[in-house]
């Protein structure tokens, strides 16, 4: 008895001391937040299930859909966007969105993977039907967007499970 009253102490003497430690202990973990202009997309409010990632540093938002007309419980169309915009996280910080180009067609629940090259958007839906295409969105020098289509998926899949590796091919470390 007098053996587990004491472990039971014990495990409450470390739990104690683990929530007394300090949480700001690694540099690593430091986490700075600033509040970012509002992104409205021919309407007062935003999009929901966009395309995102940053391309050039600047933080990238395409396609996207919303219910402008009126809510979806009162049974307001969904509309889709082929949008892109773009904020600059380094500009002063009256910086709003601006449209800086289009997807080529009208997209919404994609993945969108940022990579160096740009930002990878991987399949979506324009409510009528699933696409499997895969592009990569880039910029020019003089600020354009390019549109690179990239092997399409082998199928499209709304729902369910779907398994998706990116590969990227490095130049070997011995080549220096």
């Amino acid at each position: 008895m007098k053996k587990s009253l004491f472990l039971l102490m014990l495990c409450c003497a470390f739990l104690l001391r683990a929530q007394a430690a300090p949480t700001d202990n690694n540099t690593f973990n430091r986490v700075a937040f600033r509040s970012l202009p509002a992104l409205q997309v021919h309407s007062p409010q935003g999009v929901s299930a966009p395309f995102a990632g940053c391309v050039d540093g600047r933080v990238w938002v395409a396609g996207g859909c919303n219910f402008p007309g009126a809510a979806a419980a009162d049974g307001g169309p969904k509309v889709y966007y082929s949008d892109i915009y773009e904020l600059d996280p380094k500009a002063p910080s009256g910086q709003a969105w601006h449209c800086v180009g289009y997807l080529p067609t009208e997209l919404a629940y994609g993945v969108g993977i940022t990579v160096p090259e740009g930002l990878v958007c991987i399949g979506g839906t324009d409510g009528r039907r699933s696409y499997a295409d895969v592009r990569l969105l880039t910029r020019t020098h003089a600020d354009d967007v390019v549109d690179t289509p990239l092997p399409s998926l082998p199928s499209t899949s709304a729902m369910g499970p779907v398994r998706l590796f990116l590969c990227r091919d490095t130049p070997s470390m011995s080549a220096q």
